[in-house]
């Protein structure tokens, strides 16, 4: 147990980045940029949070008044649990095999079970700081509206320590079977990289799966129980996650024999998930990290012939700068995830629902199609609209220089001149839009009839709106890139520099924004709305072009890395 605290503990200072902290340098440092972003940050974040407040009031009192209380908590619950299984993947995978420190705590005199247990505890601290901020306000505030008593909160707070470990414990297992049965090929990251993406889009069509079939009743029965039985909803959901259920009546207003037996199931299974993965990994983990190194690359001998011709091979330098790029991220399976991801998890989450919807499907195709008809030219540019978001909650450019690390001295080195740096790097961080908008044209040619303006004017000005959210990424990343760290999670999911990106960003996305309704209120033809919003594309992306250049050849020679 003392082993487990001393390695829980050096992991949150690591994890953290705390050994650097120095409160000196806080008040030494008064930088003016630092101050407007922090003050930045905490406003969006305030926005957003009072807004979530909102949100989570009315739903409680939504429910409340279907007499269906029971069910907000366990429907959030629900919720969480899929977030914290989808999200802990690519967390999973770096702390537990891609962190450079694993390797030497194994060499020490530890237990294998102690450190994988102390990496659980980590992640574990990491999800309460999501649960908290998501869960508290809502136990909260669904316990105010019932008038709870001091039981309730009690309650909520042993809840709110238990909520990550089911989902934790259960993603932890199939990632470790995983790694041990990929871990003997020579592409077993490539592997790995590809399973990451059919777990979650196995976990996302199970649960859509059995909610839709969880539904099945006929409306004027459903109706008469919601008003008769206040559980009509909660055993609905119950159905898909008993353990949402049990969750549900333990957190009660009230306190009940019921709830208190279901509030001990629910530490009862969730202690279980723990102890079994705690025995699966006391058995798999080790061999999942070390039976990677007995692995042999077979490499072909080249003839003469063959080796004359590849060294008088000649490309371009900004298409070698992005196959470097490009085959780094696919090799990386925490890269591959986080950076085109998106790209990959939103179309199918899109199509998933159309696939097992059945008539709720064909319905929502009808109102698609209404909308649609009805407001082409503003269709057009939500199309726009929702590339462009996609590409600013895309951490690929704003981690370009990051995710090499120690090996940044090497694009430092090599005669490869800025414009192919840039160009190469670019290309790296459009292919998920390309993705995205090949994925949208044939969903939109297979739903809807689909008019030529729409792929001119919103996929179009989708993918060149992309190139100044991709330059500016690259700019913030360049002035202070986060090289020293101890694991890829950390490159991309835990870089500053993606939410600077974000936040300044979010100055184009809504400066284009606003400009494009205002011109559709006041009635201007789309096409002159398009050419006006491609000539402050053109402007941005020459100007911010011409920024990163001069930032690269200054920044290239200053950082000695």
């Amino acid at each position: 147990m003392r082993d487990i605290i001393r390695l829980t503990k050096v992991s949150l200072i690591s994890g953290f980045n705390l050994h650097s902290f120095n409160i000196k340098n806080i008040r030494i440092n008064k930088q003016l940029w630092k101050l407007l972003l922090a003050i930045a940050i905490i406003i969006t974040f305030a926005v957003m949070y009072i807004g979530y407040f909102k949100f989570i009031d009315k739903l409680s009192l939504t429910f409340i008044q279907m007499n269906q209380s029971y069910y907000f908590n366990a429907l959030l619950y629900n919720i969480m649990s899929l977030l914290i299984f989808i999200f802990g993947i690519p967390y999973i995978m770096a702390y537990f095999y891609f962190s450079k420190e694993t390797e030497m705590l194994l060499a020490l005199p530890i237990k294998p079970k102690n450190i994988l247990v102390s990496k659980f505890l980590l992640l574990m601290i990491y999800e309460y700081i999501i649960v908290f901020l998501a869960v508290t306000p809502a136990f909260i505030i669904n316990g105010i509206h019932q008038n709870a008593g001091l039981v309730y909160y009690v309650i909520s707070v042993i809840l709110l320590l238990i909520i990550p470990m089911v989902p934790l414990a259960l993603c932890s297992i199939i990632l470790m079977l995983v790694a041990r049965v990929t871990n003997f090929s020579s592409k077993r990251n490539l592997i790995r990289g590809i399973f990451l993406f059919l777990i979650t889009f196995l976990a996302i069509g199970i649960q859509i799966y059995l909610q839709n079939n969880a539904v099945l009743i006929e409306q004027g029965e459903f109706y008469q129980n919601l008003l008769t039985n206040n559980e009509t909803l909660i055993n609905m959901l119950g159905n898909i996650n008993p353990l949402a259920k049990c969750l549900g009546t333990s957190l009660v207003s009230t306190l009940t024999i019921r709830s208190i037996m279901n509030l001990l199931i629910f530490i009862i299974v969730n202690l279980m998930f723990f102890g079994l993965f705690v025995v699966v990994g006391d058995k798999v983990y080790l061999d999942g990290i070390i039976g990677g190194n007995e692995v042999r690359s077979k490499k072909k001998e080249l003839t003469d012939k063959e080796f004359n011709r590849e060294i008088n091979k000649k490309s371009s330098p900004y298409l070698a700068i992005f196959k470097i790029d490009f085959i780094t991220i696919l090799k990386t399976p925490i890269y591959l995830f986080n950076c085109y991801g998106a790209a990959i998890i939103v179309p199918i989450i899109i199509i998933l629902p159309l696939m097992f919807g059945g008539e709720i499907s064909s319905i929502s195709i009808d109102s698609i199609l209404d909308l649609y008809y009805v407001n082409t030219d503003f269709a057009n540019f939500i199309i726009a609209g929702a590339l462009i978001l996609t590409c600013l909650f895309n951490p690929t450019s704003a981690t370009t220089f990051s995710r090499e690390g120690k090996y940044f001295w090497i694009s430092r080195m090599i005669p490869v001149k800025s414009r192919d740096q840039i160009i190469g790097r670019s290309i790296s961080a459009l292919l998920p839009q390309i993705f995205l908008v090949i994925v949208l044209i044939i969903g939109l040619n297979s739903v809807l009839d689909v008019q030529i303006g729409t792929y001119i004017i919103g996929c179009g000005l989708g993918l060149l709106s992309s190139v100044p959210i991709i330059l500016l990424g690259m700019i913030v990343d360049i002035q202070r890139p986060l090289l020293n760290w101890s694991n890829p999670q950390r490159a991309v999911k835990q870089n500053m520099n993606v939410i600077v990106t974000m936040l300044l960003g979010s100055i184009i996305v809504l400066g284009l924004g606003g400009l494009t309704w205002l011109l559709l209120r006041l009635m201007v033809d789309s096409m002159i709305i398009f050419g006006i919003d491609l000539v402050i594309i053109l402007l941005l992306t020459i100007i911010l072009y011409k920024i990163l250049k001069n930032k690269i050849q200054v920044r290239f020679v200053e950082i000695n890395q």
